[in-house]
């Protein structure tokens, strides 16, 4: 399994105290990715090193999926009494599908709580052969108009739009992420359309995520151009606005300032 981190005691990955798996491999390229390292399965990158020698350095670490719950195990007590768990994140991580598949079924044989967050950009057969082996779904909904969601990452949304209904059908228990970037991938109109489409669906609750700059240094150092360098971060005000009118229509939304 192809890993770019392991981060313990994870706070905000899903409830309670968390080990969060971080994957390499994404099919997306939202332009605001805060974690471009892990867009690749296996990227390298160059620095010079001593005596004129160049050191090699890549993104991710190729680790057996049995020594990676090592590492998980070694919190269970901190899950038991926060009610946390195990999160795997990325990146996408459902393209290594098996072997999340495999973490997330050893995970539940020792009884500890298991997440994922994810795009849902792939086909929902995907998604169900996790599913037995997953308590909490963490999804993004970044965009409802399709060349909105086209433009700011690079692929359709009708995969995604059509999963999170399809788990609102269901008995999954899941949690829905909307990224607030202004004029970007939010603009009044915009969140009045994800509210509308999220009006009816199950989930547990609606967080808005205002966008931030903490990733942009990562770009340059991976090879990559960051293309939202004008764009500020919301203000409190205009997070307010999406909150207000999203509230009117999903009582389950939230927003930490």
């Amino acid at each position: 399994m192809y890993i770019t981190n392991i981060q313990r005691f994870s706070l905000d990955d899903g409830p309670g105290i968390r080990t969060t798996i971080f994957l390499a491999g994404c099919n997306m390229r939202c332009k605001w990715c805060h974690n471009p390292e892990n867009l690749e399965m296996h990227k390298k990158r160059i620095e010079p090193g001593k005596d004129g020698k160049v050191i090699e350095i890549f993104n991710s670490r190729d680790i057996p999926v049995e020594k990676i719950l090592e590492d998980i195990i070694k919190d269970e007590k901190y899950y038991d009494k926060s009610g946390g768990g195990m999160t795997i994140s990325g990146g996408e991580p459902l393209c290594q599908l098996s072997e999340v598949r495999e973490l997330l079924r050893l995970c539940k044989e020792h009884e500890i709580s298991t997440a994922i967050e994810t795009a849902l950009n792939y086909r929902y057969s995907d998604l169900e052969q996790v599913l037995p082996y997953t308590d909490l779904v963490i999804a993004d909904c970044k965009a409802v108009t399709e060349s909105i969601h086209v433009n700011c990452t690079g692929v359709s949304n009708k995969l995604i739009l059509d999963n999170i209904s399809r788990m609102s059908s269901s008995d999954i228990r899941f949690w829905i992420r909307v990224p607030v970037i202004p004029e970007i991938n939010i603009t009044t109109e915009e969140i009045r359309r994800i509210s509308e489409f999220l009006a009816d669906k199950k989930a547990d609750v609606i967080e808005l995520i205002p966008y931030h700059m903490m990733g942009i240094s990562k770009y340059k150092l991976w090879g990559y151009d960051y293309q939202l360098n004008e764009i500020k971060a919301p203000d409190s005000g205009y997070m307010g606005t999406c909150y207000d009118i999203m509230k009117k229509l999903c009582s389950n939304v939230i927003w930490q300032e």
